[in-house]
């Protein structure tokens, strides 16, 4: 018996069904099986963006993928193939919610990759500022805010299992010092509170660029009860990122990889490395039951 309920979740989901209405409106699931080369090139279609539609597919059991050839799975052939009888293309179509955001991943996977416009935040962190906009500065938190709240709390519980497992002991207030986060990009911080509130002996700096830095104080988003460990700081996330006396145990990337092409990330994620201290990060270790521990170098 089939589970109407995957395409009930994706109908709901904002992030789901735009992915999933254009692969269905390209008849991708009617080019299946193939490679992601041959989907590029019977679709014209940018790489970046196709992998990154495949994702989501994959992500909801609709196709699997194996050494860069995607393929439909059972639940994917019983739902998104048009001549299956429970075809359920005109029910995810019908949303007309949804149909702002399915023209535009339609038109930047029809593009060439580098014809992919950034946003304008996203040309921002490029340039290092908003110049003078703040309104555009108080809307991006915002939006930033109420896209991550939902799963913050259960987000910072796995961060803090990855840094417990990976990091090399450390005595904590009793050494003397806290365990210092930079949170790279951090938005509003909300990570960074449930962080802070999860463990504490750890102190979380919220990179962000000046102007939003400046209006993540100014909207109190960060509680009194962790006011004292957590802070907003100015970075320059392709400039100088903090060494020296200044340098984080570990630094964490949320919601920042995904916006830049192959080339950027790797340039972000070698500043990152080349800031923290070196040695590297040891070999995964039963957690602590001391709490956390510190890294002589990890990037989450």
């Amino acid at each position: 018996m089939l589970d109407h309920s995957v395409m009930w979740r994706a109908w709901l989901s904002q992030h789901v069904l735009p992915p999933l209405t254009v692969a269905i409106d390209i008849r991708l699931p009617e080019l299946l099986p193939a490679t992601i080369s041959e989907l590029c090139e019977r679709l014209g279609c940018g790489e970046r963006v196709l992998r990154a539609v495949l994702a989501v597919l994959r992500a909801q059991c609709l196709v699997s993928l194996e050494d860069d050839r995607c393929s439909l799975t059972a639940t994917g052939e019983a739902f998104i193939l048009r001549r299956s009888g429970a075809f359920s293309g005109p029910f995810l179509m019908s949303s007309a919610a949804c149909a702002p955001l399915h023209d535009r991943c339609k038109a930047a996977l029809l593009a060439p990759d580098d014809d992919v416009q950034p946003t304008r935040t996203t040309e921002a962190w490029a340039n290092g500022s908003l110049g003078s906009d703040e309104h555009r500065a108080q809307a991006t938190l915002i939006f930033m805010h109420a896209l991550h709240a939902p799963n913050a709390v259960q987000a910072a519980h796995a961060l803090l299992g990855v840094l417990r497992r990976f990091c090399a002991p450390w005595g904590g207030n009793a050494a003397g010092r806290h365990l210092r986060l930079l949170d790279a990009g951090g938005g509003s911080g909300v990570y960074a509170v449930c962080l802070a509130k999860g463990c504490a002996e750890l102190k979380v700096d919220i990179g962000e660029l000046p102007e939003v830095a400046a209006a993540a104080e100014a909207m109190g988003y960060v509680p009194p009860d962790v006011a004292e460990r957590v802070c907003t700081v100015a970075l320059d996330l392709f400039g100088a990122w903090p060494h020296g006396p200044e340098a984080h145990d570990a630094h964490l990337l949320s919601s920042v990889l995904h916006d830049w092409d192959d080339a950027q990330c790797a340039r972000l994620l070698r500043a990152s490395f080349a800031a923290l201290p070196p040695g590297g990060a040891p070999p995964p270790r039963p957690p602590s039951p001391g709490g956390l521990v510190r890294p002589s170098c990890a990037a989450v």
